[in-house]
C-alpha cells in the first residue's frame, strides 16, 4: 500500500544513500572498491525501502533479484536506445 508517508519515508533514504554513495567515491583508494561498495549500498537501500512498503515480508533475496534487474536495465536501455547511424556506405 502507497501512501504519501511511506513515499517520503522512502525519498528520504534514497537522498540519504545519494549523499553517502557521493562521500563512498571521494574516499575510496582501491580500484574496484567503489563499484563494490555502492551494489551492497544498492541492495541495502532496495531492501529497506521495500520494506517500507511491503513491511516485514520483504526480503534480501527479493532485493538482490530487483537489483540485478534494475542494473541490467540502466546498463541496457541506453544502448537500445541510442539509435543506429546510417550506413552511408549503402547502395540503393
Amino acid at each position: 500500500m502507497q501512501n504519501s508517508v511511506n513515499k517520503l519515508r522512502a525519498r528520504e533514504y534514497v537522498n540519504i544513500y545519494a549523499i553517502v554513495g557521493c562521500f563512498t567515491v571521494l574516499i575510496a583508494i582501491i580500484p574496484g572498491m567503489t563499484s563494490a561498495m555502492l551494489c551492497i549500498m544498492e541492495i541495502i537501500m532496495c531492501c529497506q525501502i521495500g520494506r517500507i512498503y511491503r513491511g516485514d515480508r520483504f526480503t534480501i533475496q527479493e532485493a538482490m533479484a530487483m537489483c540485478r534487474i534494475v542494473g541490467f536495465v540502466a546498463i541496457v536501455a541506453p544502448m537500445i536506445a541510442k539509435p543506429i547511424p546510417p550506413n552511408k556506405n549503402f547502395v540503393k
